[in-house]
């Protein structure tokens, strides 16, 4: 009996689809809410700088994974 791989990569992108809308969604208050400073602005800059080449070197990652494997349980 064996689990496809592919059920693992349908749950890292579910958990990468919820971390894009949280980072919108705090993007959005830390621009329309926050204190209008440089530091600020300059920490959005360096948080979506960050997120940004941690998912292109997930996907990088996840394009070289033969997804059509299984998983042997038993």
């Amino acid at each position: 009996m064996g689990i496809p791989l592919f059920i693992i990569l349908i749950l890292y992108l579910l958990l990468a689809a919820c971390f894009v809308l949280f980072s919108l969604f705090l993007v959005y208050h830390a621009l329309r809410f926050g204190v209008a400073t440089i530091s600020n602005v300059l920490v959005m800059i360096i948080y979506i700088v960050v997120s940004a080449v941690i998912l292109v070197s997930a996907y990088s990652f996840i394009v070289s994974v033969d997804w059509m494997q299984t998983i042997q349980i038993l």
